[in-house]
């Protein structure tokens, strides 16, 4: 059986702004996500809050925020994540902070446990837990943006020995400084699940309505029906505003800029074969890349490993692939991606015809073949790797910058993309097919909209690497921290 991953099938609805609204990109939005599992003093263990900020900083970037992510965070670690955070809010039109932990109050104050805290008595609180009113003193600063707390942290109290005299199991009731709307996973001095899933109740719910175009006001009360519904009324979430200005974390798009209906996954294409799929992949009058034959980037390449032929393109002083990696055995997405001596891929909707027109879709480590080096062959015919994340940013820089070069990298015309493949030029010669994603509990999403391409540089936390993303409705290039366990297209660079 597949293991769960840690983005589970909920994070499909971050897709459904694409759809039907778009984050306000004007605004400067910021963001601090912390989530708090294994503390190592004498807190209870929680199975959840580090996916839950995950998930959470993934929807958030989403919808335009820079995201500042911290998990599993000692006490200096969190007051070094608050520091960064408060000096850049100055420059934020939104702040946002999120956290998911241990979380109590004493004697009405309520504070925010890290995970190496060890909690004997309420003095210990005092002096190593982070009194949560020191973050909305800061956001005080600014009353006239948009200051939006979370706390999805009235866990079980783990420290009930001595908790009799704090007077509630959960946070009180806050008082939301002006510009400031928060938000309780449940209501006062009670508390939340954990969850018997990838990820808590309260934060399940809460990313599905924040992609959804509507105010944060109904963000939250939908949120509210829903959790209070699984919960058999057992938890409420809650919330107390005073903000100044209206907000959404997507706003609805004009009238008749919208798609009637949505259906998930979205429809395939056509049948169309790999010859035609061949025939795409030229580049019109004026093009950028060349698919040159000299020795650095023949023009094409075969596979020794099968005898599959890949075209090439020369973009710049790099010779990339102009076809997404197809190789391996076909596993059905139910199943584990392991280092069991054979290649394995997904194919989209486990049908080997997707990856004969879009590629295979790998997990990190198996594209990697589980090295961790940066520019590691893993995947690759001899001679080619799978690119650094400053290679891919070398060829998104010649190409104009992230702003401009989707286009430049997309197939044109709306044959494999859907419509309106917009900014399509497919002037570099590079081809890029939206090949979708394979999340993390097998679920397919997004062929035809999306194309996900992993680098071999992992990120700072021990469970992402960098990958870019390019999309149906945009020219731009994303470059995004993603679990390594989703699957996603490859591409190669020539040595």
């Amino acid at each position: 059986m597949k293991a769960i991953r840690l983005v589970p099938a909920v994070i499909l609805w971050i897709y459904f702004l694409l759809i039907t609204g778009c984050p306000a990109l004007s605004q400067k939005r910021l963001a601090l996500v912390i989530g708090n599992s294994q503390y190592t003093g004498n807190g209870e263990t929680l199975n959840n809050p580090v996916n839950d900020a995950n998930l959470m900083a993934q929807t958030l970037q989403s919808v335009g925020f820079t995201v500042i992510r911290r998990t599993n965070c000692t006490k200096q670690a969190m007051e070094q994540a608050f520091q960064q955070f408060a000096s850049k809010l100055a420059s934020a039109e939104v702040a946002l902070f999120f956290y998911a932990g241990h979380g109590l109050q004493v004697n009405g104050v309520n504070y925010l446990v890290p995970t190496d805290a060890t909690l004997n008595s309420e003095t210990d609180v005092r002096w190593q837990a982070i009194k949560m009113n020191d973050l909305v003193e800061e956001l005080e600063r600014y009353p006239d943006k948009v200051n939006i707390i979370i706390l999805d942290a009235c866990r079980n109290n783990p420290y009930r020995s001595w908790g009799r005299s704090t007077g509630g199991r959960g946070f009180k009731a806050p008082s939301p400084s002006s510009g400031t709307i928060i938000a309780f996973a449940t209501s006062e001095d009670a508390t939340a699940s954990d969850g018997t899933g990838m990820n808590g109740l309260f934060t399940q719910e809460l990313v599905k309505q924040i992609v959804v175009p509507q105010s944060i006001e109904s963000v939250f009360k939908h949120t509210r029906v829903e959790v209070q519904r699984q919960s058999n009324g057992q938890q409420v979430p809650q919330e107390w505003s005073k903000l100044n200005a209206d907000f959404a974390f997507v706003e609805k798009k004009p009238a008749g800029d919208h798609v009637s209906s949505v259906t998930f996954p979205i429809s395939q294409p056509d049948k169309i074969t790999v010859n035609e799929l061949k025939t795409e992949n030229t580049r019109p009058t004026g093009a950028i890349g060349s698919p040159s034959s000299n020795k650095s980037c023949p023009g094409s390449i075969t596979d020794s490993r099968d005898g599959k032929i890949y075209k090439t393109v020369q973009i710049g002083t790099q010779c990339w692939m102009a076809e997404n990696l197809n190789v391996g055995i076909l596993i059905e997405s139910s199943q584990e991606q392991t280092n069991n001596g054979r290649i394995e891929k997904y194919c989209y909707d486990n049908n080997e015809a997707n990856c004969n027109v879009y590629g295979g879709l790998y997990q990190w480590n198996e594209l990697m073949q589980y090295d961790t080096a940066e520019g590691a062959k893993g995947l690759c015919p001899d001679g080619w790797h799978i690119p650094t994340d400053a290679e891919w940013s070398t060829l998104t820089a010649y190409l104009g910058g992230e702003k401009v070069a989707g286009g430049k990298m997309k197939e044109a015309r709306t044959t494999h993309w859907r419509s309106p493949n917009k900014g399509a030029s497919n002037s570099s010669g590079f081809t890029a097919l939206p090949g979708g994603i394979c999340f993390s509990n097998g679920n397919f999403f997004v062929l035809t909209d999306a194309a996900y391409f992993w680098s071999s540089s992992k990120c700072s936390t021990a469970i992402a690497a960098w990958g870019k993303l390019l999309g149906y409705n945009r020219e731009t290039v994303g470059r995004h921290d993603y679990g390594r366990i989703d699957s996603f297209s490859a591409r190669c660079l020539r040595d």
